[in-house]
């Protein structure tokens, strides 16, 4: 943030240094620009950074069992209170959505148990 406020400062900033700071960042561009809009008015603190929850195997088995239902497993970690991962720290079920498509693009398989109801396999 503190490179981009010098650009600022300077008139400099574009577009495109936003977009490579948002790549680098793992966030969308408009959060980048909510960051700067908040460094403009003497707001520089660290900031969060995405990306840092993924699913262990013990998380995802129970995901494959739950037919891939990551509201159910959200609902399930925040009934169990003190198993829940990232030392006691809950993941918001947005994160939980991210980390697995993330994981899913990455090329993790999530098997699911059960056939989704009215689903026509192409293949067939």
């Amino acid at each position: 943030m503190r490179r981009l406020l010098v650009l600022d400062e300077a008139g400099e900033l574009e577009t495109v240094h936003v977009r490579i700071a948002a790549g680098a960042a793992g966030v969308s561009v408009r959060t980048v620009w909510r960051w700067l809009a908040r460094a403009r008015g003497g707001h520089v603190e660290p900031v969060y950074r995405r990306g840092g929850f993924t699913l262990d195997e013990v998380l995802w088995a129970r995901l494959e069992q739950l037919g891939g239902n990551v509201a159910e497993r959200h609902r399930e970690l925040e009934r169990a209170g003190d198993d829940a991962p990232r030392e006691g720290r809950l993941p918001s079920l947005a994160m939980m959505h991210r980390a697995v498509r993330e994981q899913l693009r990455e090329g993790r398989v999530l098997k699911a148990t059960s056939a989704r109801r009215g689903h026509v396999d192409p293949d067939r």
